[in-house]
């Protein structure tokens, strides 16, 4: 699966006690892959 994420989306993730924690961890197996713009990563 693609996704994206706005930059503050992505930093949300990140944190071991987020919520959205699941998403960071879909990432980091392969699950699902992120889609990001040089306008993304310059945010």
């Amino acid at each position: 699966m693609k996704i994206v994420l706005d930059t503050n989306c992505f930093i949300s993730c990140i944190g071991k006690l987020s919520p959205y924690r699941n998403v960071f961890d879909a990432f980091l197996t392969g699950d699902i892959s992120l889609c990001i713009s040089t306008e993304i990563l310059l945010e």
